[in-house]
């Protein structure tokens, strides 16, 4: 087998795997708007929800942004720009 037949074989195994790829994507994708079509965001909201009391435990592992750090934080950069 020549050189060129094993670049062309490899280029055309290429194609062939990313249009089965793409096929696949399209095809989940159909499917997820046929499911929310009928109703399965019903199904999205719930779940939303159920995610949202996760993410609530873990609100005060994570330092909250207030508007008082915010302006702290402003006044710092004026008090250096001053000093300047």
């Amino acid at each position: 087998m020549g050189t060129a037949q094993f670049y062309f074989l490899a280029a055309a195994s290429v194609v062939i795997v990313l249009a089965a790829i793409g096929l696949f994507h399209l095809g989940s994708v159909a499917k997820q708007s046929a499911q929310n079509a009928r109703g399965g965001a019903a199904a999205n909201a719930a779940g939303s929800a159920q995610h949202g009391q996760q993410g609530a435990g873990n609100s005060s592992a994570r330092p909250q942004k207030t508007d008082a750090s915010i302006s702290d934080a402003t006044q710092g950069d004026q008090a250096s720009r001053q000093n300047m």
